[in-house]
């Protein structure tokens, strides 16, 4: 399998946990757009910094999570976050996600 996620983070997590070493890249919250409660909505937030190799890459990445969480009955909706809470690779910059 290939990712085109591999390597595309950066400097620490800002997340808890131990494993992997220094914390997750990410975290997975079911139920939940962004802060606000959603039934069937999955909100996965970036805990790192990332950085995209290049055009549509980031449209790449979004379909590969949408694609792999919407595969399980009870998520219809999938919200993708970067480390401050924004909408990831959202370059109006209006959170359209979180609307």
């Amino acid at each position: 399998m290939f990712s085109e996620m591999n390597g595309m983070f950066t400097g620490p997590s800002t997340c808890n946990g131990s494993l992997p070493v220094g914390g997750p890249d990410f975290t997975l919250t079911l139920n939940m757009k962004g802060s606000t409660p959603e039934q069937g909505t999955a909100t996965l937030k970036f805990c790192r910094q990332t950085a995209l190799a290049g055009v549509g890459t980031g449209a790449r990445i979004g379909t590969e999570i949408d694609k792999t969480l919407l595969q399980f009955p009870t998520i219809k909706k999938v919200v993708i976050l970067d480390v401050s809470g924004s909408c990831w690779n959202d370059l109006s910059g209006q959170n359209v996600c979180l609307k």
